[in-house]
């Protein structure tokens, strides 16, 4: 009798640790070999992965037709964790015909001037974007608004190589920077070179837009034809000290602090998702409030990540990661109510500088009323490098705690102050950087 499986394409080894532990059974993983030889985690059976070079989807699909074969396995639904694989799940579904968003509609979320301009003839509200070649470019976007601008890859996650610039100085050096760094650049998913993928050169073309000061906010919705539902909405803190775009702390509910109907900010996700071509995904969505006007700066098919799933399963038991399993499956997932969700804030814990990190102190933040969880998942010996040559390796783990006031910002400044990070600066980091 066929065993049924859910395809997890492309995740990380601690989604995968976590997914065997709290659903066994249910899974098939799609693995990047060198993602599982640095894992630290317990390697799967051989049954429950596939380890495959992911930026060969005919390789792949090979790879796992004989996989399912071998086993007797059957795949009953794909879903994806990380950015960079989305296309790859895409073009796997549509080989098994299972449910997923299609590969069009992928291209379209991931690339964001595709995004932006889609969203624009639709007249969905978001930053005015141009596609860049140059500086100069950049440039006279920058004298066109009249206001700073933001110098991005047009793919990419997170606030990796991105930065704000306010004039044209700025603007060359964020210019140079970015194609520096695409050069060296070893994930080719993330930033690909040419079509189906992207419809440009991510390497060498660049996106430019204007800077809009506001509030962030960032959220999970599910999205079901014409249906669509907020299932969380997180305020995002930015991180002080750290490169442009860096969220320093998430906070659960992220009350609006002007604050539309719900029923109108569901309205108007569901035009952006239907917009990009999506018809049914479980979609993050990032945005900016300025002036009570709402600016959607991203919507991807796929869950929060970061420190967003632990921070919603300690607010309400709501397990993000299991609920992309059960949509995969076409199982209806189940939301807590509003009373549900206790007021909780996700600290990221950031490396004070590049080095070698020697020891770590959360005695002082661990003996504080408010903390709940301090996971540190880099460690005493884990390097670090700073941004723009490093973006991954300063985030060291996360503090989920319980806030007493409204000066959650404070509270932040109070609390990353007691956990206490010592740093050795050995010779590879001088070797690294020359």
């Amino acid at each position: 009798m066929s065993e049924s499986r859910v395809v997890v394409v492309g995740t990380t080894a601690d989604y995968i640790d976590h997914i065997r532990q709290h659903y066994p059974g249910r899974a098939l993983f799609v693995t990047d070999p060198e993602e599982r030889a640095r894992a630290h985690e317990d390697r799967p059976d051989a049954s429950e992965e596939v380890l495959c070079d992911l930026s060969d989807a005919g390789l792949v699909m090979g790879r796992l037709e004989d996989h399912l074969q071998a086993y007797g396995m059957t795949p009953d639904g794909i879903a994806c964790y990380d950015c960079e694989s989305l296309g790859l799940a895409s073009s796997l579904a549509e080989e098994l015909t299972l449910p997923f968003p299609s590969p069009a509609a992928v291209a379209s979320s991931r690339n964001k001037l595709s995004t932006r301009t889609l969203w624009h003839d639709k007249g969905i509200s978001c930053p005015r974007m141009r596609k860049i070649r140059t500086a100069a470019e950049a440039s006279s976007f920058l004298q066109e608004t009249g206001s700073p601008v933001v110098i991005k890859p047009l793919t990419g996650s997170g606030s990796e190589l991105v930065f704000k610039c306010r004039d044209d100085r700025e603007c060359s050096l964020a210019f140079a920077t970015i194609q520096k760094r695409l050069t060296l650049h070893e994930n080719s998913r993330m930033y690909p070179t040419g079509a189906p993928a992207a419809p440009a050169d991510t390497r060498k073309e660049f996106a430019v837009e204007e800077f809009i000061a506001g509030t962030e906010y960032s959220c999970d919705v599910i999205l079901d034809g014409d249906r669509l539902s907020i299932i969380r909405l997180t305020r995002k803190i930015p991180a002080p000290g750290q490169s442009f775009g860096t969220t320093g702390a998430y906070v659960l509910p992220g009350v609006l602090l002007e604050e539309p109907a719900e029923r109108d900010l569901c309205d108007l996700f569901l035009r952006a998702a239907h917009a990009l071509g999506l018809t049914r995904a479980v979609c993050m969505v990032d945005f900016i409030v300025r002036d009570g006007t709402i600016f959607l700066l991203e919507m991807t098919p796929r869950v929060g990540g970061d420190c967003l799933p632990p921070l919603i399963f300690g607010s309400c038991g709501l397990d993000m990661i299991g609920l992309a399993l059960d949509f995969a499956q076409g199982r209806d997932p189940v939301i807590p109510e509003k009373s549900c969700w206790r007021s909780l804030v996700g600290l990221r814990v950031f490396a004070p500088a590049a080095g070698m990190v020697r020891t770590i102190d959360d005695c002082p933040i661990l003996g504080d009323s408010r903390v709940i969880r301090v996971h540190i998942a880099h460690g005493c010996g884990s390097r670090v490098i700073m941004p723009p040559d490093d973006y991954d390796s300063r985030i060291l783990g996360y503090v989920l705690f319980s806030p007493r006031t409204c000066t959650i910002e404070q509270e932040c400044s109070e609390l990353a102050a007691k956990l206490v990070i010592d740093m050795e600066d050995p010779s590879w980091i001088r070797q690294k950087m020359s």
